[in-house]
């Protein structure tokens, strides 16, 4: 949640642009009152609220192959609590995982 948004150089193409939707769709879900500043926010907690979503963004914006890059390269080289988000998110149906993320929309809405 860096202002101004900092993102690595490192990556090549595929990863520069999967990281990119990655980091704006944080600042989507916490201007939606999704996901919260709180630097003590377990980060598995608020990966799985994302990892709900960012598979089908990746692809609707880039395509299957492209996001099946992505989420590659996410699993393996961040932090373990991405992966274990990965895993969980990714063991719901896309239909499963949109009714899952839709609540938890619906359950941030009533703070």
């Amino acid at each position: 949640m860096s202002y101004p948004l900092l993102l690595s150089s490192t990556f090549k193409s595929v990863g520069k642009r999967a990281n990119l939707i990655h980091e704006l769709l944080h600042r989507f879900l916490f201007t939606n009152g999704v996901e919260t500043l709180n630097v003590n926010e377990n980060k598995l907690e608020a990966h799985k609220k994302l990892y709900l979503i960012l598979y089908e963004v990746w692809e609707s914006v880039y395509g299957i192959e492209f996001a099946n890059n992505a989420y590659r390269i996410e699993k393996n080289i961040f932090p373990e609590d991405y992966k274990k988000a990965w895993e969980w998110a990714l063991k719901f149906n896309k239909d499963e995982r949109a009714k899952k993320f839709k609540e938890l929309v619906n359950k941030s809405k009533v703070r």
